[in-house]
């Protein structure tokens, strides 16, 4: 009698020269380098993607066009890149690059979302663009609101030191007039920069009340004026 070759899956084929011993989709030499059963039909290798071909030899596991050698998630079809390295992936992840500024507003604003370097204008770095930020400067007070101190302490101890009103800078036309109580002008300036420390002619004024009046647009209307006090 001749001894029967073996036919684990009884397709007519010998276990000798059948490529797939347990008909599981998976070819014995796939399934050994794998650390699979050829012939165990229930035991089959990782194939992520489903494709046949396992992941231990597929060069894309998850098949999403990217091969897993340049793909930040080798595993998941819907990821594959992740510029910011936070374990997120791109499609998903709303700030690629890490910078505080979302994808969105970045490409909104001319700047790349995918290089932290490249970011929208923000003065203050509040991740604000100043555009869309009511107070760019970051010293709240919403910018364009000029709001004039009524308060002076010239002493050099860095406090109020100098008079200041606060937006001023947006003006370039301004003119400014402090004067005494009986109306003596005692200071005057175009383009006020906020370098008044409560002088006339380079000499200290006495402590007291002033009065002033600001003329923002230098067109003869007075849009600001009030007291300040002068101490040292």
């Amino acid at each position: 009698p001749f001894d029967v070759p073996g036919d684990y899956d009884a397709d007519g084929l010998p276990n000798c020269i059948d490529l797939d011993d347990d008909e599981d989709g998976y070819p014995d030499e796939d399934e050994l380098l794998c650390g699979s059963n050829p012939l165990d039909e229930t035991a089959t290798p990782l194939d992520t993607d489903g494709d046949f071909l396992a992941n231990c030899i597929d060069p894309d596991d998850d098949n999403d066009s990217y091969l897993d050698a340049d793909d930040a998630f080798p595993l998941n079809e819907l990821e594959w890149v992740d510029t910011d390295g936070d374990e997120i992936g791109n499609n998903e992840d709303s700030d690629d690059d890490n910078d505080c500024y979302s994808d969105s507003l970045e490409v909104s604003q001319g700047s790349d979302p995918l290089n932290p370097s490249s970011t929208p204008v923000d003065a203050d770095l509040d991740c604000i663009p100043d555009d869309l930020d009511p107070d760019d400067n970051n010293d709240g007070y919403p910018d364009g609101q000029v709001l004039v101190s009524e308060f002076i302490s010239p002493n050099e101890d860095g406090i109020n030191d100098s008079w200041e009103v606060k937006e001023i800078n947006r003006y370039p036309n301004t003119k400014v007039w402090v004067f005494t109580r009986t109306g003596y002008t005692v200071f005057y300036a175009q383009n006020y920069r906020n370098d008044w420390k409560g002088t006339r002619a380079g000499a200290p004024l006495p402590e007291g009340s002033y009065y002033y009046r600001i003329d923002l647009n230098g067109d003869g209307t007075i849009d600001l004026e009030g007291w300040l006090y002068l101490t040292r």
